[in-house]
This record gives C-alpha cells, sequence and structure tokens, in this order.
C-alpha cells in the first residue's frame, strides 16, 4: 500500500511543535504567576470575611 503524506501539514505540525518547545518555558512562568495570583485572592476573600466556599468559588470565577 502506497500513504500519501501531505508535506505541508507535516511541516505545520513540525513548526507548531518547534513554538510549542520555545515557548514553554514562559507559558509555565505564567501558570506559576496566575496560581500565586488565585491563592491571593482566595485569601484576600477569605480575610474579608467571606467564607471558604464563597472564597473558592470566588476565585474560581477569576479570570485572567
Amino acid at each position: 500500500d502506497i500513504k500519501v503524506v501531505d508535506i505541508g501539514i507535516k511541516n505545520e505540525m513540525k513548526a507548531a511543535s518547534e513554538e510549542l518547545k520555545r515557548t514553554l518555558p514562559e507559558m509555565l512562568e505564567n501558570l506559576t504567576l496566575v496560581a500565586q495570583l488565585r491563592r491571593a485572592s482566595y485569601k484576600a476573600h477569605l480575610e474579608e470575611g467571606f467564607t471558604e466556599s464563597e472564597a473558592l468559588e470566588l476565585c474560581k470565577s477569576l479570570l485572567l
């Protein structure tokens, strides 16, 4: 059987993989910062008198 491989799609996939490898460290750093922001938001809500459940729900809805 002969398989036809679309070289254009293969090259696009390789380029996308290389871009992901290049940007991965920055993406991971961003996730760390988002987690720190969510934790700070949760603690701030608790300090303002929200219950743990309310603070958690508010942090879940935090859009970044």
